[in-house]
């Protein structure tokens, strides 16, 4: 499995889903506890001509998505069967052919960029051996979501999948599908996700957010979700403390 993480709440919530699916899927046979199959690999794709430091959004969601905090992150509450250390998935990083803001602080959820995001994310999953590719994409909704880009994200993510398969022929893997579990999810659903999976709110890449500045309004807007949830500052979701 490939997941697709800038660094925000959805995507760490599927980079967190992921691991507790695959740490379940090697708990329930012996022969992979023993010898501990490759797991998911977070992806984080990085617009052409960006340099570290460039984008804020850039720089915290490598941040977010590095194999320390990872690491760190998984050992809050996951062990994983078998020899070695917490499970922590693979990060790679890859590039995205265009880009809708060329200061990097908006991500692709909808137009042309988001086609060639999930179309640079069928070509890393080929290379890295995956098939399963999860666009964690979701709309700021605190009602009923909106259908019109729900139902473009879905379909989008449905015509790049069969455009890949069509050259199956030259990659050799037929079966590369793209999920989109949570776009027509509200913010409140997403914010009780992030609570049940034990999300470290801290590595999200709008976190040290100052007012005014960039992230302020994906700060505010996911923190008041998450505390209406029962989380607080200081902890991670699911109210332990990160000290």
């Amino acid at each position: 499995m490939l997941v697709i993480c800038d660094g925000d709440l959805p995507g760490l919530v599927a980079a967190f889903s992921a691991r507790e699916a695959y740490v379940a899927w090697v708990h329930a046979d012996r022969a992979r506890e023993q010898n501990r199959p490759p797991g998911p690999i977070i992806w984080h794709p990085t617009p052409p001509g960006h340099t570290e430091g460039f984008s804020p959004r850039t720089e915290h969601a490598r941040r977010a998505t590095s194999s320390a905090a990872m690491a760190r992150a998984a050992s809050l509450r996951f062990e994983c069967p078998g020899p070695g250390s917490p499970v922590c998935p693979e990060v790679a990083h890859g590039s995205v052919s265009t880009h809708d803001d060329p200061a990097g602080l908006a991500w692709p959820h909808d137009g042309p960029a988001a086609t060639c995001l999930l179309a640079s994310a069928c070509s890393a999953a080929v290379s890295m051996g995956r098939d399963g590719i999860v666009w964690p994409v979701q709309f700021e909704s605190n009602g009923t979501p909106d259908i019109a880009p729900v139902s473009r994200a879905i379909d989008r993510a449905l015509l790049v999948t069969r455009l890949w398969a069509l050259d199956a022929w030259t990659h050799g893997r037929p079966g590369v599908h793209i999920e989109t579990p949570y776009a027509d999810l509200r913010d409140a659903q997403l914010a009780e996700l992030a609570l049940d999976l034990g999300v470290p709110v801290e590595l999200c890449w709008w976190a040290d957010a100052h007012e005014g500045g960039v992230g302020w309004a994906q700060r505010e807007r996911w923190t008041r979700v998450l505390e209406r949830a029962g989380w607080r500052p200081g902890t991670t979701a699911d109210g332990v403390g990160s000290a």
